[in-house]
């Protein structure tokens, strides 16, 4: 028997503490948004079924985008739903085992209708998901880091307005 109850707040969108029979193993899920382009709403949960969408507080319209993280799910499979047309590409969505640092994507067979599904490695103890590969200043930084001193490449303003 999985026991999911959901505590909704700010930062924290679901967490979770499931049991599994006879008490033999516990542990703690948490998906929220508090990462680099984090950008999901966790409407439901039924058991390792969660119903997802984006947070479009800012946004006129239905947005594409959606990024987010789920901790202490290791060894779980887990799928996420989204209402409607699912805001997925071809290749499902991108996943992250190190922090966002390097990505990949799921695949096609991950999706099924508007949801997909993932199977959390055994020892990893954060995961992040997103409908793409995001690229942020920090990205940028690695970059110039990794090409400095390149006569390629030159770091600059562009424009100022």
């Amino acid at each position: 028997m999985v026991v999911l109850p959901v505590m909704l707040t700010r930062r924290t969108l679901f967490s979770a503490i499931s049991s599994v029979a006879m008490g033999a193993v516990s542990a703690a899920v948490r998906i929220d948004d508090d990462i680099p382009g984090g950008n999901i709403i966790v409407d439901a949960v039924d058991g390792d079924t969660v119903s997802v969408r984006q947070d479009l507080r800012d946004t006129e319209g239905n947005w594409f985008y959606w990024a987010f993280r789920v901790q202490g799910a290791a060894g779980r499979k887990m799928t996420f739903r989204f209402p409607g047309r699912a805001p997925l590409s071809a290749l499902g969505p991108a996943v992250s085992l190190d922090r966002g640092r390097t990505w990949q994507w799921l695949g096609a067979d991950s999706i099924h209708q508007a949801s997909f599904t993932y199977t959390f490695p055994a020892r990893v103890k954060e995961v992040r998901f997103s409908v793409n590969i995001p690229y942020f200043d920090t990205d940028l930084a690695r970059f110039l880091d990794r090409h400095r001193g390149s006569p390629y490449l030159k770091a600059g303003v562009l424009a100022k307005s």
